[in-house]
């Protein structure tokens, strides 16, 4: 009778014990779950800084990328955070679209006559003030500055949501926005102004430019913040024949080639550094 009275203690007392056990990682589990939706909720995310969301996602992604990529998974998502997330307002630019037309100058058969139309709606993360900075360079050989016998010319106007600024002004001082210097035998222009007050902008960037094919012979776009969807109208006269490069995007450029007018497209997402190299090839007159 002792010896049952024995067992049928320790049958309670484990039991117990597994009811215990079971009750605990019932409760553990449901807690867990409640402390995940509380962590990784979007209202808790978003009253943390970004130091603090930074540390959350690197501690996520060092656990997934550790099985993965070893002893590298730290260079892994340092060059993802330095190089892909974005550093300032600016989140990425959404349909980029660009017509390029060129023609041969009159007075000299090497230089180009090129009109750009770049158009872009720009992506800010938050209505807080910053800088958006445009910047072009380009070959123009050994002249200095206040010489106007020289061929090489570039103009641009920006218009942001509908107000645009002119390079020159109307009484023709040159606009505080914009600065054009020479530097190393390169021409360079830049346009910088502060943008406040919305997250979406629409940029229309015109372009006019005269140059030595023969030292500038090729287009491009590199990327400085993540691209959504690109398309390339280039409009080319007769002695000139283009050459598409890819610049390290994941998927190749859909190329359309409509007699002097070629077309290129890229669906989906472009990121900073890449876009594409375009040379344009001078054809031997026959």
């Amino acid at each position: 009778m002792q010896q049952v009275a024995g067992m049928l203690i320790q049958i309670l007392v484990v039991g117990a014990l597994i009811t215990f056990i079971s009750d605990s990682n019932t409760f553990i589990n449901m807690h867990r779950n409640i402390l995940a939706d509380i962590i990784y909720g979007t209202e808790y995310l978003q009253g943390l800084d970004t130091k603090e969301i930074n540390n959350i996602w690197r501690k996520v992604s060092k656990v997934m990328f550790n099985d993965k990529f070893g002893a590298i998974h730290d260079q892994v998502l340092s060059n993802i955070v330095d190089t892909y997330m974005p550093q300032d307002q600016i989140s990425y630019y959404k349909d980029y679209k660009t017509n390029i037309k060129m023609e041969w100058s009159p007075e000299n058969g090497n230089f180009i006559i090129e009109d750009r139309v770049d158009i872009f709606n720009l992506i800010a993360d938050r209505e807080e003030k910053f800088d958006f900075i445009q910047k072009h360079s380009f070959h123009v050989g050994n002249i200095t500055e206040g010489d106007d016998s020289n061929q090489y010319s570039i103009h641009w106007s920006i218009t942001i949501n509908g107000i645009q600024y002119n390079e020159s002004e109307i009484d023709g001082t040159t606009n505080p926005y914009f600065t054009k210097r020479l530097d190393n035998g390169h021409c360079v222009i830049e346009f910088k102004k502060e943008l406040q007050g919305s997250c979406q902008y629409e940029v229309i960037k015109k372009q006019t430019k005269r140059y030595n094919i023969k030292e500038d012979g090729y287009i491009g776009f590199k990327a400085k913040y993540l691209t959504d969807s690109l398309n390339l109208s280039l409009t080319l006269p007769s002695g000139l024949k283009p050459c598409m490069i890819e610049r390290g995007t994941k998927n190749k450029f859909i190329e359309i080639d409509e007699a002097s007018l070629w077309i290129y497209q890229y669906n989906g997402l472009i990121l900073p550094e890449q876009g594409y190299i375009i040379i344009l090839e001078k054809q031997d007159k026959s």
